[in-house]
């Protein structure tokens, strides 16, 4: 049997290669692969007929891809009968990375297809996906899906979630989400709360070490959006171990505000002049003006003193120790790259306060749309409980002023009241004196 030059859809082309002299291996022959040309990616729908019939011919290269893919990965994963297993088994890594790597693009692509013909379908792979799950039990299958995480996680990020690719396996759906926080992506959504109870116990471990670590904190920041609602119920309460934890409340009376002037940070206004175009921008600034070093915060503080320019700063605020200087930076809006507004993510942080300590500085996001039609406004900052972790004491409104007689914070933008505290690189809900578990 000749050699064949093969491309990845057949996901055994280099052994192959090495094995050419076994008459009983058949490999596919070289064959295009989806791909989805640039002037379709950011379509949704209102196709013109040209663009119409090209989207179906895609669709339909994409589904004879699956066949072929399919083919392959039988091959690579049935755990008997397969004599490449046996033959050459510490080699046989690669085409099966492969071979998964091609599985999660067309999976994404052939999504994407069903966004750009705006159909009602869910376009997948499922021949490929009926042979991954066949063997979810084999250890090899698992491993490569393991490995196959990351290595996508640091393309895509949460862009399948956005897309709303559902064909997935649990297993690689948990692998994709603990990847994704192992990473600090945010605001995917990535592990859904019903797959807890099913997790393995590596899975289990690895997200209860994200949960526990400060740096890790935008991590439990995530998780606390996927099982907040959950926690409610006490049931829960054995299952999820951060769920005493996530039930606290994070709004509070008025009456509970500090005396900032007497327990809180100092605050000094200044006029924002311009504005950074990203966080890179401004750190070269704060190390161009004072640069990391011994009592950084009081070198620091003389500078801004002497009103540098230039200076897009809205203000800061300083502990009574001056061991801690919070700035509050005035950051660009940086417009995304034009794209599917199904490929947007909206739920991104855009104020931070930028904590300055003599060892460094740590960029903390500040809490998201508290107000009925905004983020909600900083009153202060301070350390009650004197821990060493800021608290953020925040309001927003609530409630429409479009009625006659209606008074203004009586009966209508009537003021919430909020407190979190900095937990890592995120303002979590407050709780005396305890740390996520």
């Amino acid at each position: 049997m000749k050699r064949k030059t093969l491309s990845l859809v057949c996901a055994a082309a280099v052994l192959c290669t090495m094995l050419s002299s076994m008459p009983h291996i058949v490999c596919a022959q070289q064959s295009s692969t989806l791909v989805i040309p640039a002037h379709l990616k950011n379509k949704w729908g209102s196709l013109s007929r040209s663009e119409e019939v090209e989207a179906e011919k895609l669709l339909a290269q994409g589904v004879e891809q699956d066949k072929r893919l399919a083919r392959s990965l039988k091959l690579l994963l049935d755990p008997k009968g397969n004599p490449l297993n046996a033959a050459v088994a510490s080699k046989a890594n690669a085409p099966l990375d492969a071979a998964f790597d091609e599985l999660f693009a067309l999976s994404l692509n052939m999504r994407q297809l069903d966004w750009i013909r705006a159909k009602g379908t869910n376009s997948v792979p499922s021949e490929s996906w009926v042979q991954v799950n066949a063997s979810l039990g084999n250890s090899k299958t698992q491993m490569a899906l393991r490995s196959l995480a990351p290595r996508t996680v640091q393309k895509w990020s949460c862009t399948p979630f956005l897309m709303q690719v559902s064909v997935w396996p649990e297993y690689f759906v948990v692998e994709y989400g603990l990847a994704n926080l192992e990473r600090n992506h945010t605001n995917c959504g990535a592990i859904p709360l019903e797959f807890y109870p099913r997790m393995q116990n590596d899975q289990i471990k690895r997200l209860s070490a994200l949960v526990g670590q400060t740096e890790k904190s935008i991590a439990f920041a995530s998780l606390a959006k996927d099982f907040y609602t959950a926690c409610e119920d006490k049931a829960m309460n054995d299952v999820i171990a951060i769920c005493p934890w996530l039930r606290e409340k994070i709004e509070i009376k008025k009456r509970i505000l500090p005396n900032f002037k007497k327990n809180g940070f100092y605050f000094t206004s200044l006029e924002a002049i311009g504005e950074w175009n990203d966080r890179a921008a401004f750190k070269a600034w704060l190390d161009q003006l004072v640069p990391p070093q011994h009592a950084r915060v009081k070198l620091l503080l003389a500078a801004l003193k002497q009103n540098p320019a230039p200076r897009a700063l809205f203000g800061y605020w300083k502990n009574k120790e001056e061991t801690l200087l919070v700035l509050r930076p005035q950051l660009a809006q940086i417009a995304a790259p034009k794209q599917a507004s199904y490929l947007v993510d909206y739920d991104v942080p855009s104020q931070f306060l930028v904590v300055v300590s003599d060892t460094g500085i740590q960029w903390v996001a500040l809490p998201q749309s508290l107000g009925q039609y905004d983020d909600g406004v900083l009153i202060g900052l301070s350390d009650v409980d004197q821990d060493g972790n800021i608290e953020a004491w925040l309001s927003a409104e609530w409630g429409e002023c479009d009625g006659e007689g209606l008074v203004p914070g009586r009966d209508c933008a009537i003021p919430h009241y909020y407190r979190f505290e900095q937990f890592g690189e995120r303002f979590l809900p407050f709780v005396q004196g305890a740390r996520p578990q």
